[in-house]
Parts: C-alpha cells; sequence; structure tokens
C-alpha cells in the first residue's frame, strides 16, 4: 500500500498542467543532473516520508495483527522558478494542494494536506516541500 499510495499522489500531481511531465520518484541520484541543480523547472519529486503505526497500544500486545493500520506521510517536492510569486509560485502551490487534499487514495482514506514551507532559495530555484499524509492498512 507504500507504493500504490505513492503512485496516486504522483498521478495526481502530474494531473496539474505544469507537472505533467516533470514529476518522478526519482531524486537526483540517478539523473544527469545528480544534484537537480540543473533540472527544467517547474519539477516535482515524491518521497515517502514516515508511517506511524496508529493501533493504541501496540507494543504491548503479544500476537499483533497482520494488518499494520498506519498513517502514512510523503512528501512533494516542488522546484519552482524564483520569480512570479504572486502570479506563478503561488498558484501552482494551492493547485497541486488542492490536486492531492481530500481525494480518495488507493486506501480507501482521504489524503490530508499537512503544511508546506520554504526548505530552499537559490538565485535559480526555489524549493517547497508539501506534506501529505493518508491512512492505510500495510
Amino acid at each position: 500500500m507504500i507504493a500504490e499510495c505513492g503512485q496516486d499522489l504522483m498521478a495526481k500531481v502530474q494531473g496539474v498542467t505544469a507537472f505533467a511531465s516533470s514529476t518522478s520518484f526519482i531524486l537526483g541520484g540517478t539523473l544527469p543532473d545528480p544534484g537537480a541543480t540543473k533540472i527544467a523547472l517547474p519539477a516535482a519529486w515524491i518521497l515517502h516520508k514516515k508511517a506511524k503505526n496508529t493501533r493504541d497500544n501496540a507494543p504491548a500486545i503479544g500476537l499483533p495483527s497482520q494488518n499494520i493500520n498506519a498513517l502514512l506521510t510523503y512528501v512533494v517536492a516542488l522546484y519552482l522558478q524564483p520569480t512570479n510569486q504572486a502570479a506563478v509560485q503561488l498558484p501552482l502551490l494551492q493547485a497541486v494542494m488542492k490536486a492531492i487534499h481530500g481525494t480518495t487514495a488507493p486506501s480507501g482514506h482521504r489524503w490530508y494536506w499537512e503544511s508546506h514551507e520554504l526548505a530552499a532559495f537559490n538565485t535559480d530555484r526555489m524549493i517547497y516541500p508539501l506534506f501529505f499524509s493518508v491512512d492505510a492498512s500495510i
């Protein structure tokens, strides 16, 4: 279910026209641009950040269930040009948020937008990680 939810996120980000051909799970290292410093903008990377067991008192159960109830968290890292913030960047952030938040994931639960923040600012690019979570049984 971790991979399926990640694929679902990727498809939803690719549904935003600006990211249709520039969204991937591959992060820098296997590309001709290993530091992702020359990649054409805008671009988006999908990263699985963490999974947290959501079953109450799980460590105290002698024989836990075969299914793991989890909260899966992913990062959608947007690489944007540092120009036209009001006309381009902020609408792209909002478009990605709206393409995902509240939609149904393969787990049957709905995606939840947690937050985003400016992570890096260079003269030629800005990076915004957006955090999304979903409940799943894995």
